[in-house]
């Protein structure tokens, strides 16, 4: 086969249905601020499939009918809008406009909607996720001239303002919508971090007073009745039960050891009260059985 052959079956096998290629629905996005990324470890998104992805902050200001760039891309061939690449994935899914269903779910949302996650107002937001991990890339220049060196997943932080490369995927089970996958991202600058209210200020001297006293621990009453029984006869019903015999826990009596004790003469004009070995006073009508 010649190499003409084979470049025209690759182009071929590009083509999905409708006459949509992969390039058609992939675009460079615009500068954002990334929101809640997971670039690391997989997560899950309101219970689907565990997965990388983070949320893109675009001022409301931007464009999307418009290209990052004039420039062609290492394609050659022009780079398409974001909203292109979203109508392209809906053409590859059902075809003409008039056969799309209604609604089908917009993958911009309004970050105006969500007044309470920082940095959200004033911006829509779009979530971008994969399933395999994400190439990072810095500003650093690669050495043999053609993009950017790799960077440590773990620099991105939410606030950080990232470019990304994405591509549209309609979807109709059950409901019609459009998702975008991320294959790369590239940080563009360090942001002010999403929720850090830290500061050296908090501490002002950085010297303080323990303003809490340790509580007086008051000795048993010695009694001149002799001991029944030992401490490991006393069932220990709760976790957090002293293991020091000479420090019993408070919760080391059961209901069953209470009840025999009940039995016993109290020391007590109450015959529902007793003062046990080690000087505690309980009260057996206060104990649910």
């Amino acid at each position: 086969m010649t190499k003409q052959a084979q470049q025209q079956q690759a182009k071929k096998k590009s083509k999905n249905k409708n006459g949509i290629e992969f390039s058609d629905k992939q675009v460079v996005t615009h500068l954002f601020r990334i929101a809640f990324p997971n670039l690391i470890e997989k997560a899950s998104f309101k219970g689907g499939l565990p997965s990388f992805n983070f949320m893109m902050l675009f001022p409301h200001e931007t464009d999307f009918s418009q290209p990052v760039s004039n420039k062609p891309g290492k394609d050659g061939k022009p780079r398409i809008s974001l909203l292109k690449a979203i109508y392209n994935a809906k053409v590859e899914m059902w075809g003409e406009k008039k056969h799309w269903p209604s609604p089908i779910e917009t993958p911009i949302k309004d970050g105006d909607d969500k007044p309470t996650w920082e940095g959200f107002e004033g911006h829509f937001y779009i979530k971008a996720k994969s399933y395999n991990p994400i190439k990072v890339f810095g500003t650093t220049p690669n050495p043999n001239g053609k993009g950017f060196l790799p960077i440590d997943p773990g620099l991105i932080e939410g606030g950080d303002y990232c470019r990304a490369t994405i591509s549209a995927s309609s979807y109709d089970d059950p409901d019609c919508g459009v998702n975008f996958y991320c294959s790369s991202i590239q940080l563009v600058k360090k942001g002010e971090p999403f929720g850090d209210t830290a500061s050296g200020e908090d501490y002002d001297d950085g010297v303080y007073e323990d303003q809490y006293e340790s509580p007086e621990i008051e000795e048993p009453e010695e009694s001149d009745e002799p001991e029944e029984d030992s401490y490991e006869d006393v069932p220990r019903r709760r976790q957090g039960a002293s293991a020091r015999p000479d420090k019993p826990s408070k919760f080391s009596y059961g209901a069953n050891e209470l009840k025999q004790r009940s039995n016993r003469k109290a020391h007590s004009p109450n015959e529902s009260v007793f003062r046990d070995k080690y000087g505690r006073v309980i009260d057996i009508d206060a104990v649910e059985f």
